[in-house]
């Protein structure tokens, strides 16, 4: 129970972390390996983004009453329990061409071609504009660099250099097809030892972001490989040792994260501080907060915020017009966050769960988990094609990354890596195609030489 100090009772929300607990349990009981998939890993993200504030009450909360606090609970459990019914009931294949994609380039030589093409169009803008200063990309990387202050930070409105830095999603695209290339071991060696230090400047370089949930979509594919490399007994140990002490290093780490990222420091000691106060991503607190102020303060947006994301991929270069609104900028107008120059100076995430309730109030909490139900079941099926291709579960375990960071809100961004590994995949099956299409031509000439 919390402490006396506090008002608020948090008896609903350690009831609806153990029945989260206990779905995780009950699926693992067919196989320990289905703690792993998208739909727990979801689970999981509730327990993250939600109830670790909610059980911990962090004294931000007590300016709520007991019955919007409940009214929260109940709200989160809404959305879990459509999410299920989403994904139980989904036989979608959106997912299926590119699992099919990635196994037929399945192969050393074609991965690393890959490679190869998304690093250089990622890096490309960034040498450029660093005026080919290699030594620029390393800034902040050994600490902890205060936020937004990096040289090759894209900036808030988009002119043509923050169209360009964007295609550092080829970067995050790619982190996968390194994994699966270090820890081949019939890869070239020069090969592995490139992927290597790849993928160390990758993870140097999400730590000095700032950003709690930057690491994951590195990390992922990375424990993944490990773990595709183990034998049977070695994996479920993975799991049953292995993920308690990835969650403990993750709420330690993300406490280090916020304790250091103002600064630009790397305080260990005030991170211990840090770490017995720290209540997670505070998205509880945001999604009660929308509770209070939609629609009386502030008008349900009616998929605003959504249509927003899906226009976010088109550069502020290219339209002009483009509209400066998203929901962390309405919701911090609504807290008062507006400097002397009548701009915000800071964004609110307002959650997955709030953003649903914020467009479409309750009705949105029924239709739009069941959506993301319907969606991650699909993501899912690529575990079918796991157990046979490296690379497919590399990807697969990207994807999870995703998966985790969408609690926080439904952002384009998130899911620019993958659409860059799309493409990629798109450009390599285009050129193969060519090359196949050229050999035939050159046989049927070889073939008429002979007749002739």
């Amino acid at each position: 129970m919390p402490p006396a100090e506090h008002q608020l009772s948090n008896a609903l929300a350690i009831i609806l972390t153990a029945i989260v607990v206990s779905l995780l349990f009950w699926d693992a009981r067919y196989s320990i390996y289905r703690l792993l998939t998208a739909r727990n890993v979801t689970l999981l993200s509730v327990l993250l983004w939600y109830l670790l504030e909610a059980v911990r009450l962090p004294d931000d909360l007590d300016r709520f009453s007991q019955s919007e606090y409940d009214i929260g609970i109940f709200c989160v459990m809404l959305a879990m329990l459509m999410f299920l019914f989403g994904y139980h009931r989904s036989n979608s294949t959106v997912f299926d061409d590119l699992s099919g994609r990635l196994v037929k380039i399945d192969s050393e030589n074609v991965i690393w071609t890959l490679f190869l093409g998304g690093t250089a169009i990622g890096l490309a803008p960034m040498l450029y504009f660093a005026d080919f200063q290699v030594a620029v990309l390393f800034d902040g990387m050994f600490g902890m660099e205060k936020r937004w202050t990096w040289a090759l930070e894209r900036g808030r409105f988009g002119d043509l250099r923050a169209a360009l830095l964007e295609l550092q999603m080829f970067l995050r695209a790619v982190t996968p097809l390194a994994a699966v290339i270090l820890f081949s071991p019939r890869a070239k060696s020069y090969r592995r030892i490139i992927c290597a230090l790849f993928l160390a400047w990758m993870l140097l370089r999400a730590n000095a972001s700032g950003m709690r949930s930057a690491l994951v979509p590195i990390v992922l594919p990375i424990a993944a490989a490990v773990f595709w490399r183990a034998g049977v007994q070695w994996r479920k140990r993975l799991i049953v040792i292995g993920l308690p002490l990835a969650l403990v290093a993750g709420y330690y780490y993300a406490a280090f994260v916020v304790a250091n990222r103002s600064e630009g420091s790397a305080d260990l000691e005030k991170t211990v501080v840090a770490a017995n106060e720290y209540t997670g991503f505070e998205m509880f607190r945001e999604l009660i907060f929308i509770l209070e102020v939609v629609p009386g303060e502030v008008n349900y947006q009616y998929g605003r915020s959504y249509l927003n994301q899906l226009i976010n991929p088109i550069p502020r270069y290219f339209w002009s017009g483009k509209p400066v609104w998203d929901a962390g900028i309405l919701l911090a107008r609504a807290k008062g966050h507006v400097g002397d120059d009548g701009q915000v100076y800071m964004t609110n995430s307002p959650g997955f769960v709030g953003e649903t309730y914020l467009n479409f109030g309750f009705l949105g909490l029924l239709l739009i988990p069941f959506a993301a139900g319907w969606l991650i079941r699909a993501w899912d099926r690529l575990l079918m094609l796991c157990d046979r291709s490296f690379l497919v579960f590399a990807v697969y375990a990207g994807g999870l990354g995703n998966v985790l960071a969408s609690g926080r809100s439904i952002s384009m961004s998130t899911f620019y890596g993958m659409a860059a590994l799309y493409i990629l995949l798109i450009l390599i099956e285009a050129v193969q195609s060519d090359r196949k299409t050229s050999r035939r031509d050159v046989s049927r000439d070889d073939v008429r030489g002979v007749r002739a």
